[in-house]
């Protein structure tokens, strides 16, 4: 899923979207492992 790792990416940068986003990612491939 491309989608998953873009997400994933701009969380990551934002800080503030990663925890929104890792309630979604986290079940679908846990974006911490990235």
């Amino acid at each position: 899923m491309p989608c998953a790792g873009i997400v994933t990416g701009i969380g990551i940068v934002s800080g503030h979207a990663v925890a929104v986003f890792a309630n979604d990612a986290s079940v679908k491939a846990a974006p911490t492992t990235r």
